[in-house]
């Protein structure tokens, strides 16, 4: 990467040298290096402006936003996912949305703002069902139901939950269709007569996260439910 990135810099590509910063910040944020990856999202970011890249530098926005989020600097990531979003709604880019009013919920909920991140979310899921995204409308559906569970409807939290089980399942995506059936789980076992129902939705995550390799999820589901862990080797 960082040779094609080289390349590209000698011939004066610098769309391409752009896009190499920006992969290699995902890599990094992928491997747990936050700071290096925000870094390389900032060096991408400002060379997208500088060559017009509207496109680009909304997406690079939003890698930055998830990066401060996942730092929990608040503020921070607040300010880059709102300038994420003015952009892809000026160049009308539907697409990009979803995932963006996802990442604003979270922020809106650890703020403790549930209201907040109820319209964040409910605007994510209604994107994604009209550009026809099941992945990010099952998605936006997980995340509304955190922020019923936070404003205390439990039984609205149930029925988002289950629909994101489903949409998901549609989509074929393991390792989201894991954390849903977790999420389900967990909030059934809060409700009385529902434990044979929660450890079927737990264990259901165990399975997904395993044939994911996300092994750290599946044992922290373990842990809640009470599972065994595989022997070792």
């Amino acid at each position: 990467l960082r040779r094609s990135m080289e390349i590209s810099r000698r011939i004066g590509d610098n769309y391409m040298v752009a896009l190499g910063y920006n992969n290699l910040g995902a890599v990094a944020y992928t491997l747990g290096q936050v700071d290096r990856a925000l870094e390389q999202y900032r060096a991408a970011l400002a060379l997208r402006r500088r060559i017009g890249d509207s496109y680009g530098a909304a997406q690079t926005s939003s890698n930055i936003g998830e990066a401060y989020l996942r730092l929990g600097r608040y503020a921070e990531a607040r300010r880059h996912l709102e300038e994420a979003a003015r952009t892809f709604e000026a160049i009308q880019s539907e697409g990009e949305l979803p995932e963006v009013y996802c990442l604003l919920a979270q922020v809106e909920l650890a703020q403790e703002d549930p209201a907040a991140a109820l319209e964040y979310a409910d605007r994510a899921r209604r994107i994604a069902e009209a550009t026809g995204n099941p992945e990010w409308q099952g998605i936006a559906e997980r995340v509304l139901a955190e922020a019923r569970i936070r404003r205390g409807e439990s039984a609205q939290a149930r029925r988002a939950l289950e629909a994101s089980i489903a949409l998901l399942d549609r989509a074929e995506n393991p390792l989201e269709l894991a954390r849903s059936h977790e999420a389900l789980g967990r909030l059934l076992l809060e409700e009385a007569g529902q434990e044979g129902r929660a450890r079927e939705h737990l264990r259901r995550a165990v399975e997904l996260f395993t044939a994911a390799g996300a092994e750290e999820e599946a044992e922290e589901v373990r842990r809640i439910a009470a599972l065994p862990s595989p022997p070792p080797g």
